[in-house]
């Protein structure tokens, strides 16, 4: 005979996500953003079995009322207090995973498929030659210090800009 799974909130899954995942991601202060800023204030107060598609649709309505329109300016929306689509598909993935997490854990049978934004290509029209390259270092060397060491770095390394920033001369070989 089964069990019945027992009654959670979405609060709940926050905190335990809060504790046992976010707290071992390198930056788990987004996922707290994330989960304190959008997705409790909406979910918080239901059940695991009350999040449903159609909660997820009405959440996903609130906070991005025209997913495909990519051109309004960020101090447009925040001055209609929505985000961008791609705002939108980080907190739903940060959902999915969470509610995946709530079927491993027992504490819900199945969740909702959600489906994630579709997002635009971003179009990679700079620095595609080897002369566009040496004209942006060429650029960087009148820059102050260290602007050329930088950008040079950056270029021929594939560092992100928080690696890039967190770097020591010590690391460097």
């Amino acid at each position: 005979k089964a069990r019945p799974i027992p009654t959670r909130t979405f609060s709940e899954l926050a905190d335990y996500w809060l504790e046992h995942r976010a707290s071992r991601k390198k930056n788990g202060s987004h996922d707290k953003s994330i989960i304190e800023s959008s997705l409790r204030p909406f979910f918080g107060h239901l059940t695991l079995e009350e999040l449903t598609l159609e909660r997820v649709d009405a959440f996903r309505r609130l906070r991005c009322p025209n997913e495909r329109d990519f051109s309004v300016s960020l101090k447009e929306r925040r001055r209609r207090g929505v985000v961008s689509p791609k705002t939108l598909h980080n907190h739903l993935t940060l959902l999915i995973s969470m509610l995946t997490m709530a079927v491993d854990l027992g504490w819900v049978k199945s969740r909702p498929t959600i489906k994630k934004p579709k997002l635009p290509k971003a179009a990679f029209s700079y620095l595609r030659t080897a002369d566009d390259i040496q004209k942006f270092l060429l650029a960087a060397k009148k820059e102050k210090r260290g602007i050329f060491e930088l950008y040079y770095t950056a270029l021929y390394t594939g560092m992100r800009a928080g690696e890039l920033l967190g770097l020591q001369w010590s690391a460097v070989d």
